[in-house]
């Protein structure tokens, strides 16, 4: 999920992207990607439905988007 084609050059128009990225994968993420033409960054998961890792990766992103003064929310 290292995408070299089109998402580096996406990730300079979201603010933070790398931050956001480096904390979902250190909450326990497999991979992160950026949704369509954005604004969506998706991470990827190993695991049951809602288990306590979803929320775990979710609030890492939001820590990380709010670090660059950006609101966002999680999904499961």
């Amino acid at each position: 999920m290292e995408d070299k084609l089109h998402q580096p050059h996406r990730k300079k128009l979201i603010p933070g992207s790398d931050d956001v990225f480096k904390a979902a994968r250190k909450a326990g993420a497999l991979g992160v990607i950026i949704s369509g033409s954005g604004p969506t960054i998706v991470a990827l998961l190993v695991t049951g439905h809602r288990s306590q890792a979803t929320g775990k990766i979710g609030r890492a992103m939001g820590k990380a988007f709010a670090r660059h003064n950006i609101k966002s929310r999680y999904l499961v």
